[in-house]
């Protein structure tokens, strides 16, 4: 936002110099005329000797009237051109800038309903998990600890931490009872690092 002010301003800025520098021109222009007018017939001879003489020798008549030597007027008429070149430029920026923004404001947009697409997928996989987990804990609920426990012995830790989380602790119990001491302890400290579930009646 900062960027964009001082941006403003500087457009501004330039805007204004050259505005000033073009009322000076035309007011010198005008300046000159009004003299040639006043001078008559003897301005042809004052103006042949500005021209013949260097600038910064013009006569104290002409210094006094206003009228500025040609290389003068020709350096602010190139110092306008060059802010006139400057200010188009930054209006260029100020283009290349919004379109840009624009093209930020898109991502973001669609980085947004892809992350509401992801959210709507994570949900879905953990519902479908949860499914699972559920039906794998009233199998083990319904037959004997002996028998779960070689069904558990094929399944990783984190599947059987899971099912047994939704289990009552001593159909829990039976079936730990029943592995090697080490698989066992493995998954009793998981069971107890997570958020207990609420357990079948």
């Amino acid at each position: 936002m900062a960027t964009w002010k001082r941006k403003r301003f500087f457009y501004f800025f330039v805007t204004l110099q050259t505005a000033v520098l073009l009322i000076l021109v035309a007011r010198m222009g005008f300046s000159a005329l009004t003299f040639w007018e006043h001078q008559g017939k003897g301005s042809s001879t004052v103006q042949q000797r500005v021209v013949a003489e260097p600038a910064g020798h013009r006569p104290p008549a002409l210094a006094a009237a206003g009228v500025p030597d040609a290389e003068w007027v020709k350096a602010l008429q190139q110092k306008a051109a060059e802010l006139e070149h400057k200010r188009l430029q930054v209006e260029q920026k100020e283009k290349d800038l919004s379109r840009i923004q624009a093209e930020i404001d898109g991502k973001i947009t669609q980085c947004s309903q892809w992350q509401v697409q992801l959210k709507k997928l994570v949900e879905e996989a953990r519902a479908v998990q949860d499914k699972k987990v559920r039906h794998l804990s009233e199998i083990f609920c319904a037959m004997p600890p002996e028998r779960a426990a070689r069904l558990v012995e094929k399944m990783d830790d984190r599947t059987v931490t899971e099912v047994f989380q939704s289990m009552r602790s001593k159909e829990v119990g039976g079936i730990l009872s029943q592995l090697e001491p080490a698989r066992a302890a493995r998954i009793s400290a998981g069971l107890s690092s997570l958020t207990p579930r609420p357990q079948p009646e």
